[in-house]
């Protein structure tokens, strides 16, 4: 199977040479990784209220963070308690019959 690589960059926006302030809008909603059904079609200060509102929730942070760290590696002695104990709900299951 073939990878697909996608742009990325300034140009990856889905206008990357907007033309007039509803295409310049839904590109800041677009970086804002908000989808809004019929926002293509809205009034252009309705849709210009939409992108500050989510520009400002970004910024008070009520999202949390978008990349978020990754895991911590988990203990070797808990990795193998928790395997034994996923062996022994299994066991338990196949004698009731249920799997």
């Amino acid at each position: 199977m073939s990878r697909l690589y996608l742009p990325m960059g300034p140009r990856s926006k889905p206008y990357p040479f907007p033309q007039d302030a509803r295409q310049s809008l839904l590109n800041r909603l677009w970086e804002t990784r908000t989808l809004l059904p019929g926002a293509r079609d809205m009034p252009v200060e309705q849709l210009r209220d939409y992108v500050q509102a989510q520009e400002a929730k970004i910024k008070q942070g009520y999202y949390g963070d978008p990349n978020p760290a990754p895991p911590k590696p988990v203990d070797p002695d808990k990795h193998r308690h928790d395997l034994g104990a996923l062996k022994e709900y299994l066991a338990w299951k196949r004698r009731r019959g249920e799997y």
